[in-house]
């Protein structure tokens, strides 16, 4: 099977895959809501917001570097394999003893058992990173799929009973734990390979300093995107931090599922294009970033004109206070997709040392914006931190300017096409905004309302329309990356 057939069928059965987990994951975030007050939800983000930067560290960027190399030897692949063993144990030993310090900076003594619960994940993910990294190298797209789907199942399964039972925010704590022990037990059984003991080899050593400088840009990245997490909870508390992580959450669900299965099928094609011919490199990363800016921000705009009604009839009015929060996130939510694209480059190309010196400046910005709305509430702490995110998407973008990509391009397009989107989600709810309607009612006309605006400007704005059409030439763009 050639590379652009390869790349067709991984496309969409990751999207497939992703798109059953969002469901999943939506169910999941609905029932909890019914389950739990808020204040649960808040408690375990003050703990997963500084155990994540644990995290970074603990793969240190060698599942990437493992699905980046052009060639990895059996010795290799056990090296990378020890190494994120040996730096998840050792990580959750700290994990176990931080959580009472971070109990006493939040002020609340529930962090301690919560935090010695999750840190058993850094071990358990430890073990996994090599197995799930050699089904992505070698492209196992269904089994990758199947692993997600399966352990997530089993995890929100696990989760909402012990929520029903009266666990409160320990049912969180134990849903994560379980998936986490359901993810090792199915990568390693698909994965069909085996780490031999460790050996010394110099080639381990320029996959660590490609994970190394990787990983640096991934925990800054980390810090920016969590810090008005950690800056809420420590101001506002439990609660209001409780409507900002599920304000959070339902913007980073699609996210967060559409960036893992298009970096899987992006970084490994763009790597061997940037060897072969930077005009089809080009070609295939530009449909890439339309691909995902259509799919995102479409989704973001659907939940955005109607955030209240929505959140009311789905989670329940005592979720209520969310709704601004998630308006003023999904700008930026626009602009952490249009990041993405930015990201393969420098994945593809190999150039994380780049990457690296770019986040060095990036990032503090975007935790510098985002504090300066700590003088305001919550959704003020959202604003700056999507401005923050606008900010920094652009900077990438300049950083990337001598590397041969179509900079205009992946500017001016994308730019275009979500101000079209956000224009048309205003637009139908003023229009609708004096006509009374119960819940649903609204919810539909809002939506039909705003797709037919959406019409209007395919007609009426040539760069829509032409980014519109970009996406039904799906075939077109594939050959641009079939090999001879």
């Amino acid at each position: 099977m050639g590379l652009a057939s390869r790349a067709a069928r991984g496309g969409m059965v990751m999207m497939s895959g992703q798109l059953a987990k969002v469901i999943l994951q939506m169910l999941n975030l609905i029932i909890l809501a019914r389950l739990l007050k808020p204040e649960s939800f808040g408690l375990v983000a003050m703990i997963v917001a500084l155990f994540g930067i644990g995290e970074i560290i603990r793969d240190c960027g060698l599942s990437t570097a493992a699905i980046q190399a052009k060639t990895l030897t059996q010795k290799q692949a056990s090296n990378l394999f020890w190494a994120n063993l040996l730096i998840g144990a050792v990580l959750t030993l700290t994990a176990y003893f931080l959580a009472r310090f971070i109990a006493d900076f939040y002020g609340r003594v529930e962090l301690i058992e919560i935090g010695q619960f999750l840190s058993l994940i850094f071990l358990l993910n430890g073990a996994a990173s090599q197995f799930k990294a050699k089904l992505n190298r070698d492209l196992k797209f269904g089994f990758l799929v199947t692993v997600e789907l399966l352990g997530t199942l089993i995890g929100i399964g696990v989760g909402i009973y012990l929520a029903y039972s009266g666990y409160s925010y320990m049912a969180i704590v134990y849903q994560q734990i379980v998936q986490a022990v359901m993810f090792l037990l199915l990568y390693s059984l698909l994965a069909r390979w085996r780490p031999s003991l460790p050996q010394r080899d110099e080639g381990t050593k320029q996959l660590f300093s490609f994970g190394w400088n990787l990983m640096g840009a991934q925990m800054l990245g980390y810090f920016s995107k969590n810090m008005p997490v950690v800056l809420i909870g420590y101001k506002f508390g439990a609660t209001p931090l409780g409507y900002f992580e599920r304000a959070m959450q339902i913007l980073m669900m699609p996210l967060n599922q559409l960036s893992a299965p298009s970096q899987a099928v992006a970084v490994p094609i763009l790597s061997r294009l940037q060897l072969d011919d930077e005009e089809k490199y080009n070609e295939f990363l530009v449909f890439g970033q339309n691909i995902i800016v259509h799919m995102i921000t479409f989704g973001l705009v659907l939940i955005a004109t109607q955030t209240e009604r929505l959140v009311t009839l789905v989670l329940g009015p005592q979720w209520v206070e969310l709704v601004p929060i998630f308006q003023a996130l999904s700008i930026g939510g626009v602009f952490l997709v249009l990041g993405y694209s930015s990201y393969w480059v420098f994945l593809s190309k190999g150039i994380t040392n780049r990457l690296l010196k770019l986040s060095l400046i990036s990032r503090p910005l975007i935790i510098g914006i985002t504090a300066l709305g700590l003088i305001g509430t919550t959704t003020t702490v959202a604003l700056c931190y999507s401005l923050g995110l606008g900010l920094s998407w652009l900077l990438g973008i300049y950083w990337l300017k001598n590397t041969g990509i179509p900079v205009r391009r992946l500017v001016v397009n994308p730019i275009a096409v979500a101000l079209v989107y956000f224009s048309a989600a205003y637009a139908s709810h003023q229009l609708l905004a004096g006509f009374e309607m119960t819940l649903v009612e609204g919810v539909v006309y809002g939506w039909l309302t705003m797709i037919s605006l959406l019409g209007v400007a395919y007609a009426a704005v040539p760069v829509f329309r032409h980014s519109v059409n970009q996406l039904f030439q799906l075939r077109h763009y594939l050959n641009t990356v079939k090999r001879n």
